[in-house]
């Protein structure tokens, strides 16, 4: 029986995250294959790593820590909620042996809520990746026209990234992705760019439900939503595979009343860091808890329209 790779990266800071995003990929395992985790850890303490492979174990899986070497991404830029710890993600064919020939990623602020084993089975023989399309970016093409990709190529949100290792390793992928950042000062959205910059029309576009992220779920929450979204669009965000909270607002903070929210919390309790409560009250993080609320709610009433 094949194992199913995946790969998460995380530094201290988004460790108790990580442990819900690994937890929701194994409790809702339902294909025979095994899942073995491949994580990069970003100097995080023993004891905590050792937390970490528990959450891994107690639920069946294999756990494979990768320490990233110190200071190859010092000089790397980081801004608002990314950290260096963004950027491991380049380094990942450099800690898979050749037995390994594909792999997911995921970022460590996801909740994963069905199987993935139909994603593994997905064939990218002839792709580097297999990711969803940045619905941002679909909006506002102008944030990316510095990268040089035709106007006629789909740009990737890099949360989730089905990987073609064998293929990666042959054409040395994560150089050039780190060429690409030494060579360019302003990447608004980081090694995302680069990896859109370099592998544009060598990606195969995955359907929306492998990766709905928050800015779906703001245009799901508009009336005109059917001119803003396409039925697969719809779909994934009426029963999305996996939940992707981007931008500065995550579901632990208090803040947070972004859909789904709730399962970061029903998975967390299955981690040992179950008893953590978010600490951020004030009136401005209400004010934005209840906008959410509201918005929502206003979703869910045109939901069937």
């Amino acid at each position: 029986m094949k194992s199913i790779h995946i790969v998460l990266a995380s530094d201290e800071n988004y460790l108790q995250h990580a442990a819900v995003t690994m937890t929701s990929i194994l409790v809702n395992k339902t294909s025979p294959n095994k899942i073995v985790v491949h994580f990069i850890d970003g100097g995080i303490s023993s004891q905590n790593l050792a937390l970490l492979e528990k959450c891994v174990t107690d639920y069946g899986g294999e756990f494979v820590p990768h320490r990233v070497d110190d200071g190859v991404f010092d000089d790397f830029y980081v801004s608002g909620h990314l950290s260096q710890a963004a950027y491991y993600r380049l380094a990942i064919s450099t800690y898979l042996d050749s037995t390994v020939q594909k792999v997911i990623y995921f970022d460590t602020d996801m909740i994963i809520r069905h199987d993935i084993g139909e994603l593994w089975e997905t064939d990218i023989h002839d792709y580097y990746v297999g990711a969803v399309v940045d619905k941002l970016i679909v909006d506002k093409p102008d944030l990316v026209s510095h990268l040089g990709i035709p106007a006629n190529e789909q740009y990737f949100n890099s949360g989730l990234l089905l990987i073609n290792v064998s293929k990666w390793k042959e054409d040395q992928i994560g150089e050039k992705v780190i060429n690409f950042i030494h060579s360019h000062e302003v990447l608004p959205f980081h090694d995302q760019d680069a990896l859109n910059a370099v592998l544009y029309g060598k990606w195969l576009a995955l359907h929306p439900k492998w990766n709905v992220t928050t800015t779906m779920f703001h245009q799901y929450c508009k009336f005109n939503r059917k001119k803003l979204l396409s039925p697969e669009i719809l779909q994934a965000i009426r029963d999305p595979y996996i939940v992707h909270f981007t931008g500065p607002v995550k579901p632990w903070h208090f803040a947070c009343a972004i859909p789904y929210t709730q399962d970061y919390y029903q998975y967390l309790q299955l981690t040992p860091w179950k008893n953590y409560r978010p600490t951020d009250f004030s009136l401005k993080s209400f004010g934005k808890r209840m906008e959410w609320k509201f918005k929502w709610a206003i979703g869910r009433m045109v939901v069937k329209s």
